[in-house]
């Protein structure tokens, strides 16, 4: 037993000696480890397995996952993918090997191709992750299954076929294929199982379970030939059904230390006395036991309590078998190993008997040998292997009634298209020979068919590829194949019908040519002409006028017969007639293919008795015809009963014989001298081709030499003239550059000069453009300010027109203060005006006291000045009497008299006329005072003016005054007159600060013009002193 530990590694080799078997079979054991860590560093466990069809590869997937593929017949493993997600199931397409079907964690399944990597499609309609695989021989369509429903896919185009579901109560256990039947094994949660049509899902049949306990199934296993299903579950028992009669045949139990089981499957490859097949039983404690299906023995067990198992899974050729262990470890058994080597008893107790099996036709078949084997125990171990092996046999016998079949045919004219395919399989007996054909498919592409595509161009780049690999396999079986220039048209339309099942096309192509096609090669490369005259003869029986017809326009069999036969009638017939007429070819003997090709002939001698020339005989037989197929196949088998034993042409041909199991059988029924020769010549021709392409390659490759040592010393002698023109075009440029190098600096200088000129302008136009802006500043400033004063204007104006609205306002006020108090001044009018005129009384009496009194007091005021007269003239007596001047004296005296008395006389006559003037005033106004009672309305402003002219006598005549203050002392009048006064002033007051603030606006406007102006004026001096001359500048 060999260990190996992949070590993250990409490629290497799995065992140093592959013959050191352990007794259980065990032949390697895989590990995966991370790389460069002991054995207790991390681990990456594998976690699915499948074979391929042909059992040389395994492929396993570890939880990163990483898929490695096993080839264990080549001793050597690689890394062929890498998806990075844990894979849910795993399976190989057993049609089309080079797929590889895997279960994503999105609920996906994807088809991939394993040598590139490159996926196929995706088919991603599943409500839950899947759980089982289940692919349907053929390899056209796929069950996957999850825990709620199960889906049916078309690999072809990746379409979801018909979907199957268990309902909300009920869901899906496992649903799988049957071999060799069309059917649909369906196990649901409740323990039922139910058989369904594959293409329809129609329901066919149920398989009944012993009434008690339920089972509660979870594993499912079904034969290679389908005659046998198991079914096991949370219990010790297994149910076994005899799928022929739909029954339960036995119950298993197992032992009692069993009690679940995990997964069952059938072992073809480890046979046993009583049957070919054992069934191995994985249970809940990791250890699987292989049963004898006859005698429900246990003969063998895999794995142990140390190292549980947890996945099995068995070649489908029965060679090895794989596990996968609790720890993620893979192991590979060798079953032939067990079946042959271990246990073998040293004299086994052998039996031979002898058997007869009839046919419907009571054809005699030859005896076969039964090994009766004996069983013991190994006495190193415990576990039990079979003592010995014999040879597997197979039956040649049909598995369906050929008679039947043809009376069925005779009935209905054709088979049903949905089982044609599986009843020309019975029919031909093919012995699906994967691990033959693998090994044909192997070599490649033969050399005849490596340019297919340019000979036989078809829009099918698929179809062409099967084509190609078909006839490449024929012609790996059969040299001859190889030189046919026909047999692309004999193969198309058997490789155009069975396209997805390249080993099916196969194995009828081949049966075809070795029964109906045997005698086909015997005149390579000619035509065949024994099958030719063959025909000949059966027209010339039948229908000798047509023959005639074909003899007198020069037309032979290699026209009329040989066009048919080779293209298999595929030509003159269309698809649904073709089916047609193989049903009715492959149920005969070779030979009713001859009688139908003379039956269309007879069946159409109207159309080709009208037909006189070779053009009309071709297109005849190179295009469909409107021909009664029912009538030629009625009359093909009339010319079958009809025709003579010596003419009829199942005496010189062979009966049917079917492939051979295992390997396929010789084809040698041609003229082998002919096809070697042809083959070396071709392979001559191949080689001279091969050497002219290689003198043909050395003598472009010289003559390209050639030509490009001519074009280099082309290109030399073009390079060293253009370096000489360059040479000459740099002296003129260096010229030219020279000469624009003067021109430049003398440009410099000027442009030198220019630019302080420009400088200088540049600086002048700067400076004015700062004086500009400074202008510009105060003109800004100035049109500020004028906008402050048409603001302040505007503002005063507004203050103005608000005083005078407030003034208006006020005034309503008054007139509505006025309004209201009308009623009470007209009640006191009238007592005002006798308080008035008892006033006025008062008072004018009161003027003339004072007038009594102002007499009295100028009276007086005489006195004393005539007495101060006397006393001057006393004086001047005294004067005179002591000789002073008298009469100056007298003069002043006088004098002083008179004016004394003109004074006195003046100051009465102001104070009457101030009593007068007041006595006037004080008339008027209450002349005013009255009118204004009557009317009702009040001069507001003649009020104030009379009380401010009154204010201005009012030190005159203060006692006037007061007396007319007294009478006016009415509260409204004063509150009224106080009023207006405040306001007045007011807006006085507003009005001076608006002026004097225009006033100072006025002043600094004035200040700002002043400096202005000056500035402008030592800004222009300034730029006289700094301006060069024009002398300057020239210099």
């Amino acid at each position: 037993m060999e260990t190996l530990d992949l070590c993250a590694r990409k490629e290497g080799t799995l065992w140093m000696r592959k013959g050191l078997q352990r007794e259980d079979g065990l032949v390697l054991k895989v590990c995966n480890t991370e790389k460069g860590i002991t054995a207790h560093g991390k681990r990456f466990p594998f976690s699915k397995v499948a074979f391929s069809p042909s059992g040389d590869h395994l492929f396993t997937t570890d939880h990163l996952g990483n898929i490695y593929r096993l080839d264990l017949a080549r001793n050597r493993y690689d890394l062929c993918m890498k998806t990075g997600v844990h894979h849910s199931v795993m399976a190989v397409n057993p049609s089309r090997p080079g797929e590889l079907l895997l279960g994503f964690p999105d609920h996906s399944l994807r088809c991939f191709i394993i040598d590139t990597g490159e996926q196929l499609g995706i088919m991603s309609d599943h409500s839950s992750a899947i759980r089982h695989l289940s692919l349907h021989p053929n390899g056209c369509h796929v069950l996957a299954v999850t825990a709620s429903d199960a889906i049916l896919w078309n690999m072809e185009q990746f379409e979801k076929c018909r979907l199957l579901n268990g309902g909300q109560s009920v869901g899906v256990q496992n649903v799988l294929f049957l071999p060799q039947s069309n059917s649909i094994l369906s196990c649901f949660r409740d323990d039922s199982i139910h058989a369904w049509e594959a293409d329809t899902l129609e329901y066919k049949y149920h398989l009944s379970i012993p009434e008690g306990e339920r089972p509660h199934f979870r594993a499912f296993a079904v034969s290679g030939d389908g005659s046998l299903f198991v079914a096991g579950g949370r219990s010790s028992f297994l149910y076994l059904w005899n799928m022929n009669s739909h029954k339960l045949s036995k119950v298993i139990q197992l032992p009692s230390r069993m009690r679940s089981i995990r997964q069952v499957c059938f072992l073809s490859g480890l046979h046993t006395s009583s049957s070919n097949e054992a069934l191995l039983v994985l249970g809940q404690d990791g250890i699987a036991r292989v049963l004898d299906m006859s005698t429900c023995k246990l003969i063998l067990q895999f794995g142990s309590s140390q190292e549980p198992l947890d996945v099995c899974e068995a070649c489908p050729t029965g060679h090895y078998m794989a596990a996968i262990s609790q720890k993620g470890c893979l192991h590979v058994y060798d079953l032939f190993h067990l079946s042959a080597v271990l246990g073998q008893p040293p004299a086994p107790l052998v039996q031979m008997r002898e058997e007869e099996s009839c046919s419907a036709k009571s054809k005699a078949k030859a005896p076969k040998k039964t090994v009766q084997r004996k069983v013991m125990k190994s006495s190193k171990s415990n576990i039990q292997l079979p003592v010995s092996q014999d040879q597997t046999t197979f039956s040649d016998e049909p598995l369906l009634d050929e008679s039947r079949m043809r009376s069925i045919l005779k009935g209905f004219g054709e088979y049903p298209a949905k089982y044609r395919c599986f009843i020309w399989r019975c029919l031909l007996r093919l012995p699906e020979n994967h691990t033959s054909y693998s090994n044909l498919l192997d070599k490649g592409t033969h050399p005849a068919f490596t340019d297919l595509q340019k000979k036989y161009p078809i829009k099918s780049r698929k179809l062409v590829r099967v084509l190609q690999r078909s006839l490449s396999v024929l012609a790996h079986w059969a040299p001859i194949f190889g030189e046919i220039d026909y047999l692309p048209h004999t193969v198309f339309p058997f490789v155009k019908l069975f396209q997805n099942n390249q080993l099916l096309t196969f194995e009828i192509l081949a049966t075809l040519f070795s029964n109906w096609c045997v005698n086909w090669f015997e005149y390579f490369p000619n035509p065949p002409l024994n099958i030719l005259a063959m025909i000949e003869n059966l027209l010339a029986y039948h229908d000798g006028r047509l023959l005639e017809h074909f003899v007198q326009y020069g037309i032979t069999s290699h026209m009329y017969a040989w066009p048919l036969l080779h293209t298999m009638l595929s030509e003159v017939l269309t698809r649904e007639e073709w089916l047609k007429v193989w049903d009715h070819l492959i149920s005969n003997h070779p030979s009713f293919l001859l009688f139908f090709v003379t039956a269309y002939l007879t069946s159409a001698r109207q159309t080709l008795i009208k037909c006189t020339s070779k053009d009309d005989f071709e297109f005849f037989f190179r295009h469909h015809n409107a021909v009664d197929l029912n009538q030629v196949l009625k009359e093909t088998y009339h010319m079958e009963e009809t025709t003579p034993p010596d003419l009829n042409p199942k005496r010189m041909l062979e009966p049917f014989m079917p492939l051979t199991r295992g390997s396929y059988p010789v084809f040698n029924k041609y003229p082998k001298f002919i096809v070697d020769y042809q083959v070396q010549e071709r392979e001559r021709i191949r080689r001279e081709e091969v050497e002219y392409l290689q003198q043909r390659q050395a003598t472009l490759e010289m003559e390209h030499m050639a030509e490009q040592r001519k074009h280099e010393e082309e290109a030399w002698y073009r390079q060293q003239e253009m370096l000489q023109e360059a040479e000459q075009q740099r002296r003129q440029i260096i010229e030219l550059e020279e000469k624009k190098l003067k021109d430049q600096r003398t440009r410099l200088r000027a442009m030198k000069r220019e630019m302080k000129v420009n400088e200088l302008k540049v600086l002048d136009k700067a400076r004015q453009r700062f004086l500009q802006y400074q202008q510009t500043a105060k003109e800004i400033e100035i049109q500020r300010l004028d906008d402050e004063i048409k603001r302040k204007v505007l503002q005063r104006e507004h203050e103005t027109k608000a005083a005078l609205d407030e003034l208006d306002v006020q005034a309503l006020e008054v007139e509505t203060q006025k309004s209201s108090l009308q009623q009470a001044l007209y009640r006191r009018h009238e007592e005002a005006i006798q308080r008035l005129q008892a006033k006025k009384e008062a008072i004018l009496q009161q003027l003339d006291l004072e007038k009594d009194v102002d007499l009295r007091e100028l009276s007086d005021n005489g006195k004393d000045v005539r007495r101060d007269i006397r006393d001057e003239q006393m004086r001047l007596a005294r004067v005179q009497a002591a000789n002073v001047e008298p009469d100056v004296e007298f003069e002043q005296v006088k004098t002083k008299k008179d004016i004394l008395t003109e004074m006195q006389h003046d100051k009465v006559q102001a104070r009457l006329l101030e009593k007068n003037i007041a006595e006037k005033q004080l008339h008027e106004t209450l002349k005013a005072l009255s009118k204004a009672e009557k009317v009702g309305m009040y001069d507001k402003k003649g009020e104030l003016d009379k009380l401010q002219q009154l204010s201005i006598h009012k030190t005159e005549c203060p006692d006037s005054l007061e007396e007319m203050s007294d009478s006016l002392t009415d509260p409204e009048l004063t509150s009224l007159t106080a009023t207006s006064t405040s306001e007045v002033s007011d807006w006085v007051r507003r009005r001076s600060e608006l002026d004097q603030q225009e006033a100072e606006l006025l002043s600094k406007v004035h200040d700002l013009r002043q400096k202005l102006v000056k500035s402008t004026v030592l800004g222009n001096s300034t730029y006289a002193k700094r301006e060069p001359s024009s002398s300057q500048v020239d210099l």
